[in-house]
């Protein structure tokens, strides 16, 4: 499914777009059943709240080209169904559901339309902060539950392979590793949007198939960025891309786009991550397996209780924190960054100094003249 969201004035124009003559009205909450008694309906709401510039609400919806035929009753549940996944109740907010029977449906293309009044029946107004990402995150999740094809929402390419990384792809009879990972992370998307696991899904889904992920983390533990070196890349050492140098949408922000994933639900899973590769040139991550979740060292803390003399409960020693290491490997990891970002300063300084020594000799040979 592949919704589109727009917003405007409504009016006559959007109602006799969407009932073609060619079209089956699914559902309709208006009083009227003509385009033109809609808009008056919709001018009608409009002129309760004229605040509002656009109230008028258009989603397009539609399906996969290899998708099953859908009955009317299978279009109208999943259109009633993203309509209550965004957070807009039919009943309060007048909308109408049409589905098209035009040349695109022949062709094995099927959709719908939704025409929805933002400003309800009772005077509210529906919000329509972050509307493309909700209706992607539905569109997801109403695949999932009624078994339909998942389609990617659009994202860019991958960027071209480097002259440097074309010469050594025909040197070696292979693929740059930069077209490998793109290809690589693509289908990781794929599988994590069918299963619905999120970054953690993809993650291990592509150390599965040979990719290794670096994330990175602000000073404050919050995810900044992601980036992926091929395991065992035959012919020589694999470089390490960072997600925007491979595509925009390969970027931390590209993929949770494309997984429909909050971003504050992105960045406030960290802890998620610690079970995952994280490699850095010269640290290792610590072993997960070896450790305890912090929750079933308490449980065996609570069990590992015996009775006082006073008959009151007391508490063993204090178990290790099982999370230390790895917040002592995030540690050592952003100050080797610290100091790798200091020596490239460093070297930039001396490099500005050579070149500046440079310089000024030029200037005096150029003002130099010969005594007569």
């Amino acid at each position: 499914m592949i919704p589109k969201i727009t917003e405007g004035s409504g009016g006559v124009g959007l109602h006799e777009y969407m009932q073609k003559p060619d079209s089956t009205v699914l559902y309709s909450s208006y009083e009227n059943d003509t385009p033109a008694g809609r808009a008056r309906e919709g001018a009608e709401l409009h002129a309760t709240r004229p605040d509002v510039k656009n109230p008028t609400l258009h989603l397009s919806i539609g399906f996969h080209r290899d998708e099953r035929r859908l009955s009317d009753e299978d279009m109208r549940s999943i259109a009633l169904g993203m309509l209550n996944k965004i957070g807009v109740d039919p009943e309060n907010h007048r909308a109408c559901i049409i589905r098209h029977h035009d040349k695109q449906e022949q062709q094995g293309r099927q959709d719908f339309h939704i025409a929805v009044e933002r400003i309800g029946v009772d005077g509210k107004l529906w919000s329509n902060a972050w509307s493309a990402r909700k209706s992607i995150k539905a569109a997801r999740e109403l695949e999932h539950e009624n078994g339909l094809r998942v389609t990617s929402p659009g994202r860019e390419r991958a960027r071209t392979p480097d002259t440097q990384e074309q010469g050594l792809a025909e040197r070696i009879g292979e693929k740059s590793p930069r077209q490998v990972l793109a290809e690589r992370v693509d289908e990781a998307v794929e599988h994590t949007s069918r299963h619905g696991t999120g970054l953690p899904g993809m993650i291990e889904h592509l150390q599965q198939n040979g990719v290794e992920t670096l994330l990175t983390h602000t000073r404050d533990g919050r995810l900044r960025g992601i980036s992926f070196r091929l395991s065992g890349w035959e012919g020589s050492q694999s470089p390490q891309y960072k997600g925007s140098a491979i595509g925009k949408s390969y970027s931390l922000q590209g993929l949770t786009r494309r997984l429909s994933i909050e971003p504050e639900h992105a960045a406030n899973t960290t802890q998620s991550y610690a079970t995952f590769s994280l490699t850095a040139p010269t640290l290792s991550a610590p072993n997960p397996s070896s450790t305890k979740s912090s929750r079933h060292v308490n449980d065996e803390a609570k069990e590992d209780r015996s009775p006082s003399r006073n008959g009151v409960a007391t508490q063993s020693e204090p178990q290790p924190d099982p999370d230390a290491d790895y917040r002592a490997y995030m540690r050592a990891l952003r100050a080797a960054a610290r100091a790798q970002r200091q020596a490239d300063r460093d070297e930039h300084q001396q490099d500005e100094t050579r070149g500046q020594a440079a310089r000024d000799g030029v200037a005096r040979r150029r003002s130099w003249k010969p005594r007569l």
